[in-house]
């Protein structure tokens, strides 16, 4: 909606006239549907429900670590092998079942069993100091606890916080205008409807 916001007001710019905007969320799910609709559209593959896994990368999900979970993105063949090699099981790179994208999307089944069982050998940190340093994408999951104290969320002044002790700490707006993050003069309303 805000981009077609933004067209509308560049054309009216241009030619000085208006443009209604019809946004469905409907419309907007079903276009967010990308490759799964292309699955079934094109391909005729009829796609089911896969929680968090991709439909068409393999391995790209959620993998339970020895003390959590995290993302695993494997989002090409150099980068499964790299995945492998790091893990301490070059062979399975090299197994034809394994060693191309559309193989690993075939053998799903067997795979990502196989790849549970080494991500749990693990703890979080582990892998994802381990797969950095190797190139291949991935990123810990954390709760909330841990995302408001997280190292880039205060570097970024995400988590505002005040002098004044009544007033808790907020989330601030994502944006960036010219290097500065837009914020107001004045508290929230405290509970019952006063200023705090």
């Amino acid at each position: 909606a805000t981009t077609a916001i933004l067209a509308a007001l560049h054309e009216r710019h241009t030619t000085g006239k208006g443009r209604h905007i019809d946004a469905s969320l409907f419309d907007v799910q079903v276009a967010m549907l990308a490759n799964q609709a292309s699955n079934e559209l094109v391909g005729h593959t009829h796609p089911t429900r896969m929680g968090n896994a991709h439909p068409n990368i393999v391995p790209y999900q959620v993998f339970p670590t020895r003390d959590g979970h995290m993302v695993l993105a494997v989002g090409n063949d150099g980068q499964f092998e790299r995945f492998c090699v790091a893990a301490g099981h070059a062979e399975v790179a090299a197994d034809l079942a394994y060693q191309t994208n559309p193989a690993r999307v075939k053998n799903r089944q067997t795979l990502v069993p196989m790849l549970t069982a080494w991500m749990m050998q693990r703890d979080t940190q582990e892998w994802v100091q381990l797969l950095d340093k190797a190139g291949v994408p991935c990123s810990p999951i954390l709760d909330v606890e841990q995302v408001m104290v997280h190292p880039h969320v205060l570097a970024r002044g995400m988590k505002l916080t005040s002098a004044d002790p009544s007033v808790p700490p907020m989330i601030a707006q994502p944006m960036l205008m010219d290097g500065q993050r837009l914020t107001s003069e004045l508290t929230p309303p405290a509970l019952g409807g006063g200023v705090a």
